[in-house]
């Protein structure tokens, strides 16, 4: 058995006051894809430890066997996190992250330092999780295209860099999509990304197509993002189910709206 996930969550109140798990989400998916890495076999009691922040003065640690989970709480300094610039509540995350490990670590076998080490390379990399998604290429145009992944505390992005043949700086690029910074939003984008005579169409697992990038703009220099329409445009309730999820994927403000 491996240890696959670490989530910090915190008190109801606490995350309405300031969207605080929404906020620490990319952590949790750092660690996430590290952990992948990693593969950390545990003592076969538990494959994830669940972090809560806030609800106890003094830190605690149970197994619940059923789940297979290490449960840690932790408090939570609501005001100083409040009044705490950016920088400052990046480096309160990653105490809060470091505390709830080192509880864990000592009530069972845990990569404390590993993780340490995983949590000072996110800080290196200024806070910003990344990951490749898909390269495409479009030979008889001379184009390729490299999709990549961001997840910051603010928002995950879909990004396209276009490149000419034997290039090796892009000549534009973009933002495809943008979702609230957590998995339920970003994770049903497909890396089967559509080729065509005239555009790129972006899908979810599902084959719905909500966007389209025009390979004539790619090639003049121009990221051009289009909207696709619905399939079944008769249908109302289709069409809104349709529409619902594509504003999902163009999520435009940051205060979790």
């Amino acid at each position: 058995m491996f240890l696959r996930y670490i989530p910090m969550t915190c008190e109801t109140s606490i995350h309405r006051k300031c969207h605080f798990v929404y906020h620490i989400y990319f952590i949790r998916y750092y660690l996430h894809l590290c952990l992948k890495k990693l593969k950390f076999e545990t003592d076969g009691t538990y494959n994830m430890i669940a972090i809560e922040v806030g609800g106890v003065i003094s830190p605690t640690v149970k197994l619940e066997e059923f789940f297979k989970v290490i449960n840690v709480s932790i408090p939570f300094d609501f005001e100083r996190y409040e009044k705490g610039t950016q920088q400052q509540r990046y480096s309160y995350y990653m105490e809060l992250f470091e505390e709830g490990l080192t509880v864990a670590s000592e009530f069972r076998p845990v990569p404390l330092e590993e993780l340490k080490d995983c949590l000072k390379q996110l800080e290196e990399d200024n806070f910003v999780c990344r990951w490749n998604f898909k390269n495409v290429s479009i030979k008889e145009l001379g184009l390729k295209v490299k999709f990549h992944c961001q997840l910051t505390t603010y928002d995950f992005k879909l990004i396209a860099d276009v490149y000419r043949k034997r290039e090796p700086i892009p000549f534009c690029g973009g933002t495809v999509i943008r979702t609230k910074p957590d998995s339920i939003h970003f994770n049903h984008i497909s890396r089967n990304i559509i080729i065509r005579d005239n555009s790129l169409g972006i899908q979810t697992k599902w084959n719905e197509e909500y966007f389209y990038l025009p390979l004539q703009c790619l090639l003049n220099g121009k990221f051009t993002v289009e909207k696709c329409q619905p399939r079944r445009p008769e249908d109302k309730n289709d069409t809104e189910t349709f529409y619902h999820f594509q504003r999902r994927l163009q999520y435009d403000n940051d205060e979790f709206r």
